[in-house]
């Protein structure tokens, strides 16, 4: 089988589910990874296929390769979007940074003047 038939085939299947994920709910937005298909606003297609998993899309089409496309509705875009926003942020390490002179007291030294 050719590239170009496996390209066809990846294509037959994502609309297959595409039709599939909008059966369950109506009309809603579908982004995929597929050629030709919708990404979300300012993200590329890598973006897309990297983060895909972790938004909850499902995945269709081959084992690996151009064969497969990942599809993320709308609503698990956003709502994956809105946890991101809520993300627990992580304080700064402490600083490394010891003022000379209490390095120089802890080390046991008297800090003295230069001339």
């Amino acid at each position: 089988m050719s590239a170009a038939d496996h390209l066809a085939a990846a294509g037959r299947a994502l609309l297959a589910a595409a039709d599939e994920l909008r059966a369950t709910g109506g009309p809603t937005t579908i982004f995929s990874t597929g050629p030709g298909g919708a990404l979300p606003p300012g993200r590329s297609r890598r973006w897309l296929r990297d983060h895909a998993a972790e938004i909850g899309g499902t995945r269709v089409g081959g084992k690996r390769g151009r064969g497969v496309a990942w599809l993320v509705t709308r609503e698990q875009y956003d709502a994956w979007l809105a946890s991101q926003g809520t993300a627990r942020v992580e304080p700064a390490p402490a600083a490394t940074v010891i003022p000379i002179d209490a390095l120089i007291a802890s080390a046991g030294f008297r800090a003295t003047r230069s001339a």
